[in-house]
């Protein structure tokens, strides 16, 4: 499920719903089928909610279709869905995207990640000025290639005085300062148990032979007197009556 946040009362949860086309549904604490909130447009869709402090509207990534290869920029955009009027409305429209949007308690910040270049960051936006800075640049690679199934980017969370965010990236957990101090790293440990399999290793012999078959020639390199030469290639043996390819074998002449 890619996102999932409560409403301020803690009577309802506020969902996204389906794998491809995903939706925002509400749920009542004490269960019952829920009721989806957007149904339109049929090809927008919508994940990474997170409900306004004040509980009037939803924020969440919104992208049309699921996903496509060779994908250009932007992908992702963030939106709202107003709870009175039913009503969605975009409020970025970055190049390189917008989307895991995370507000803060008193509903002065909301923070979400973007590209620039090559690399992922986090931006920071004062909902009261519409100015924005980067707050962490950069963190981990975003899922906008993907199907994202669980969301863009992992999920954040602004701490209960407003002041920092807390968010993961690089195998750490980070207290991010909103007046743009430098990243705290907030340590841990955990007791894993990781099952792990057997070393899958094929070993091909190599006859040392003067000769040799190559059907892939590359990096020749001649001797000096011209009568030799040394490659990389890739060559074609039989191992029990299979056609195989042993790659990269080095240096032979």
């Amino acid at each position: 499920m890619p996102g999932a946040h409560w409403t301020p009362d803690g009577e309802y949860i506020v969902v996204s719903k389906g794998r491809r086309i995903a939706k925002l549904w509400m749920y009542h604490v004490d269960g019952g089928g829920g009721i989806q909130l957007n149904e339109n447009p049929a090809q927008m869709k919508t994940i990474d909610p997170f409900v306004s402090p004040d509980g009037k509207s939803v924020y969440f990534s919104h992208r049309s279709g699921a996903w496509n290869y060779n994908a250009l920029l932007p992908q992702y955009q963030i939106g709202t869905y107003d709870f009175d009027k039913g009503q969605i409305t975009s409020i970025t429209s970055r190049y390189g995207s917008a989307f895991t949007p995370t507000l803060s308690k008193d509903g002065n910040w909301m923070v979400y990640g973007s590209r620039w270049d090559d690399k992922t960051g986090l931006v920071i936006r004062n909902l009261k000025t519409g100015e924005e800075n980067w707050l962490a640049y950069p963190v981990q690679r975003d899922e906008q290639e993907s199907i994202a199934p669980q969301g863009v980017l992992p999920a954040m969370a602004f701490t209960p005085d407003s002041k920092f965010v807390i968010a993961s990236y690089g195998g750490k957990i980070w207290k991010l300062a909103i007046d743009g101090s430098p990243a705290v790293e907030i340590p841990f440990e955990a007791e894993v148990n990781l099952a792990m399999g057997p070393r899958l290793y094929f070993n091909y012999e190599i006859k040392d032979t003067t000769a040799k078959l190559a059907t892939q020639i590359r990096n020749a390199v001649p001797s000096p007197d011209g009568k030799k030469i040394s490659l990389h290639g890739t060559e074609s043996i039989v191992c029990n009556g299979l056609s195989r390819r042993q790659a990269d074998t080095s240096n032979f002449t």
